[in-house]
C-alpha cells in the first residue's frame, strides 16, 4: 500500500496544477493520498475529477482557509471531520470550526489527515491556539484509538521535530521547546515517523519559504506520515518527491511517500 501526504496550498482550485497533479497520480498509483490546506469548500473541491480515474473523496473543506481532504481507491467507513465537544480545549473553542482534520478507516487501517495550525509568534494567541490544538488531537486520538490498531497520522504539522528537521535549528517558532513537547507528548502514544525510519540521520525537508530558499537547501520538514508501531512495521520505505516543485502553480511544500507490505 503507498501512502502519501501534501500540503497543496489551495493549489487545488488552479486548472494547470490539477492536470499535472493527475499525471503524477496517475504515475505514483497511491493507493491513499492525504491533502492539507485544499483551501475551499466541499463543492469546489474536484470530486469528479478523481472519482472519474477510480478514487474515492473525503473532504471537510473551508471558504479561502484550511481544508483537508482524503483519497483513496477503498471506500472508506467510519467517517470523522474535526473534534467533537467532548474533546476540545477550552482554547480551541473559538475556532472549533475550522476544518483541519478527518478520520477514516480504509479496511482496518485508520487514516488521521491533519492540518496543524501555525504561528509566527512564541507566545501569542496564535501560538496558543496551536499548542491547544495539538493536546487536543492528543486527547483525541487516545480516547479514541489503542495502541494495537493500525493507525496513520498524517500532514502537516508545522512543528520540525528535531535539528535533522530545518536548515538552521535554532529555537524559534515552529521549533521551540513547547510545540516540540506537545509533538513528543502526541509521538509517546505510540506513533513511529516512518520517514525517520527509513531515513535516521538525512537531513531533508517538505517545505520552502520561496524558490532560492529551495535551490539554497533551507527549508524545514514539518509533513509526516506517522503509524503506530504494528504498521510502522509493515513500511519498506518511505521518501520526499521534490518533482512537483517544479510545475507551475506549484505548493510550497512537496509531497511525502510511504510504502507499505499489506
Amino acid at each position: 500500500m503507498k501512502i502519501i501526504t501534501w500540503n497543496v496550498n489551495g493549489k487545488s482550485k488552479k486548472k494547470i496544477w490539477l492536470e499535472n497533479f493527475m499525471n503524477w497520480l496517475e504515475n505514483e498509483k497511491p493507493d491513499i493520498v492525504c491533502l492539507q490546506e485544499i483551501k475551499c469548500i466541499n463543492e469546489l473541491f474536484p470530486i469528479s475529477e478523481f472519482e472519474s480515474v477510480g478514487y474515492k473523496c473525503q473532504v471537510n473543506g473551508q471558504e479561502k482557509f484550511n481544508g483537508v481532504a482524503t483519497i483513496s481507491k477503498t471506500q472508506a467507513s467510519e467517517i470523522t471531520k474535526n473534534f467533537s465537544d467532548v474533546f476540545i480545549n477550552e482554547i480551541c473553542l473559538d475556532r472549533v470550526s475550522e476544518a483541519r482534520l478527518i478520520d477514516i478507516k480504509i479496511n482496518k487501517t485508520n487514516v488521521i489527515n491533519v492540518y496543524v495550525p501555525s504561528a509566527d509568534k512564541i507566545n501569542d494567541e496564535k501560538f496558543n491556539f496551536k499548542i491547544g490544538w495539538l493536546d487536543t488531537l492528543n486527547s483525541y486520538i487516545s480516547s479514541r484509538y489503542s495502541k494495537d490498531e493500525d493507525v496513520l497520522l498524517c500532514g502537516d504539522f508545522n512543528v520540525a521535530f528535531e535539528s535533522l528537521d530545518l536548515h538552521n535549528p535554532v529555537r524559534q517558532y515552529g521549533y521551540s521547546d513547547v510545540e516540540i513537547n506537545s509533538l513528543k507528548s502526541l509521538k509517546q502514544w505510540g506513533f513511529i515517523d516512518v520517514f525517520r525510519k527509513h531515513n535516521p540521520t538525512k537531513k531533508e525537508f517538505t517545505r520552502w519559504s520561496s524558490k532560492k530558499a529551495f535551490e539554497n537547501n533551507q527549508g524545514w520538514r514539518i509533513d509526516y506520515i506517522w503509524a503506530s508501531e504494528s504498521l510502522a512495521k509493515k513500511s519498506f520505505d518511505c521518501k520526499i518527491d521534490y518533482n512537483p516543485w517544479n510545475w507551475i502553480e506549484s505548493s510550497d511544500h512537496v509531497p511525502v511517500v510511504a510504502e507499505f507490505a499489506f
